[in-house]
């Protein structure tokens, strides 16, 4: 028994003696390449980065490999582990949850404050790759996200409403270290594509090209800075037959949607029975209707419906002015008369959108009748006070 006692505490003794060896190579190490530590972590981000080149095709934007394509940003919260560093012995790891603040900067163990904003998880996992080796040995990051940043994307063309929209691009659990990705996956959210974002906008203009669709993206540091462009097919989306069409937006990406002149009546039907537009509108009837007012009307609804909704026209009345604001400031103002047969979608008979207004107007039969019935009016009123004293009298 005390032989196998003296067995185990010689082991125990040069296990430390080995581990003592090996922090103190460590120490010199570090010592020898101090220098390049200090050559400025905190790097302009229009430096290359040393990074292995990653190959552009006409897909990029369609790739959704987020270690090469998607950028870091102030808001983006990611899980930082080193290879066998991660809770050894009840150790402090140097691994954990790392917010980036509002300057792009995180402050990481050992190596402080780093800017990592305009980065690629790739690029970052490379760079930290290279910093920690100089404390450690045989060093292998891994990063992972666990909560993205709200994301900013510009809409332009034909949507109803352009402009800056913010989109809360997904979320991911925190991952406990004990456990694989593979139990939480019930906990990661699905990132904002290119159709939650036209939905977010209040939906596209019935002359809106959804076959050619522009979208522009921050390009990687890497792979030279700027931005890239590609256009999609969301029409092939509709119909399911290409969902690739459909990619998932990130932070800063620009879409426009170009309009047509002639609307054609295979993609306006594919519109239709989308549910990109709202489901409902609301617009305006007003003038020689039974029941004029704010009508609550199904996206689908044409000018005759809205006439229709509001208990018809009148059987006396003039033309019907038909008035839309467009987002570019112009004003689409038609007059005409009514047609109740006119074809859906055509000029007297267009499909509505959110806020269009309808007015029918008097013609000349009603306004004579309109002049004679103030003209008549008071003497109306006389002849009823007249006849009720001669009532009295009588």
């Amino acid at each position: 028994m005390n032989l196998q006692k003296k067995i185990r505490g010689f082991h125990l003794f040069l296990v430390i003696i080995l581990v003592n060896i090996s922090l103190y190579e460590s120490k010199l190490y570090a010592q020898r390449n101090q220098s390049s530590l200090n050559e400025g972590l905190e790097r302009n981000e229009t430096n290359k980065l040393d990074v292995p080149d990653i190959f552009i095709n006409k897909n990029y934007l369609k790739v959704k490999d987020e270690e090469n394509f998607y950028i870091l940003g102030p808001g983006d919260k990611f899980n930082l582990r080193l290879n066998q560093l991660y809770e050894i012995d009840n150790t402090k790891s140097l691994g954990g949850n790392y917010l980036i603040d509002n300057d792009g900067i995180v402050t990481l163990p050992r190596i402080k404050r780093v800017k990592v904003s305009g980065l690629t998880i790739k690029e970052l996992t490379e760079l930290l790759n290279k910093e920690f080796s100089l404390y450690l040995k045989n060093v292998d990051v891994t990063i992972e996200i666990i909560q993205y940043r709200i994301a900013k994307i510009y809409l332009d063309g034909a949507v109803m409403n352009p402009g800056l929209h913010l989109l809360n691009i997904g979320k991911v659990a925190n991952i406990p270290s004990n456990n694989s990705i593979e139990d939480f996956k019930d906990k990661i959210g699905s990132g904002s594509t290119l159709f939650d974002a036209l939905q977010t906008a209040g939906g596209v203009n019935f002359d809106a090209d959804l076959g050619n669709i522009e979208v522009t993206r921050i390009n990687s540091i890497s792979n030279g800075g700027g931005r890239i462009k590609t256009t999609l097919n969301l029409f092939n989306t509709l119909d399911l037959s290409d969902l690739s069409q459909n990619i998932n937006l990130r932070d800063g990406d620009t879409i426009f949607i170009p309009s047509i002149k002639d609307i054609k009546s295979l993609g306006l039907n594919k519109i239709l029975k989308s549910n990109i537009n709202p489901k409902f509108i609301n617009i305006y009837v007003s003038g020689r209707v039974k029941e004029p007012g704010i009508k609550k009307l199904s996206s689908s609804s044409t000018l005759v419906d809205s006439i229709n909704i509001s208990g018809g026209a009148k059987v006396v009345k003039g033309k019907v002015k038909f008035l839309r604001y467009k987002n570019d400031g112009t004003v689409d103002n038609r007059s005409f008369r009514y047609n109740k047969r006119a074809k859906r979608g055509s000029y007297k008979n267009p499909y509505l959108l959110n806020g269009d207004i309808i007015f029918i107007e008097d013609n000349f039969l009603s306004v004579s009748t309109q002049v004679l019935n103030e003209i008549t009016d008071p003497l109306r009123s006389l002849l009823s006070a007249y006849t009720f004293f001669k009532i009295i009298d009588d």
